[in-house]
């Protein structure tokens, strides 16, 4: 077994769409879990528990994932879409204890205070697909050592990186 979850779309010919409350609770054989694009819900506490869980793939246009649905997940890398421009993203749980972060191609904007206070972070790569960064973004990653904020940034609000102090790697083309 290797812990690799890919969800289906299909089941003996119905369409899935989502994942239930509490589907995997505690499991602890789930290490990687890829979700399809055509999923539209992470119900609360789906993988809370789920100690051994460390990525997690998340298609560019779920934004609902429910509170605790990555609560208490030791998770080493995050590939994450629109949900990062919306203000829940914390309340699912999937940033808590997060390493690295991967924002996927389409999505245009980071929400005011989106990752704040996230200080198991230290690697967020951001697409050329980004035009705005929200106030606070990052404020308080304060394990948040690489960054690299992409050309195509026209609105830099304030205090986006203010808190993150062992920043070693920071790069911008752009003009703001």
């Amino acid at each position: 077994q290797s812990g690799e979850i890919v969800f289906p779309t299909e089941l003996d010919g119905h369409t899935i769409s989502g994942i239930s409350n509490n589907a995997f609770l505690g499991n602890r054989l789930i290490v990687s879990v890829t979700i399809p694009s055509t999923y539209n819900l992470i119900g609360e506490n789906a993988f809370k528990n789920c100690e051994n869980l460390k990525n997690v793939n998340l298609p560019l246009d779920l934004v609902n994932v429910q509170k605790n649905a990555f609560a208490n997940c030791t998770l080493t890398k995050v590939k994450v879409g629109k949900l990062c421009s919306l203000g829940n993203i914390q309340e699912s749980g999937i940033l808590k204890n997060t390493k690295e972060v991967e924002v996927i191609s389409g999505v245009e904007s980071i929400k005011d205070e989106c990752f704040a206070n996230c200080t198991n972070i230290t690697r967020i790569s951001l697409p050329n697909s980004v035009t705005s960064i929200g106030s606070k973004a990052f404020f308080k990653c304060t394990s948040l050592q690489n960054i690299n904020i992409p050309n195509t940034i026209k609105d830099f609000k304030e205090s986006v990186l203010n808190g993150c102090l062992n920043l070693v790697n920071f790069n911008f083309d752009g003009e703001v």
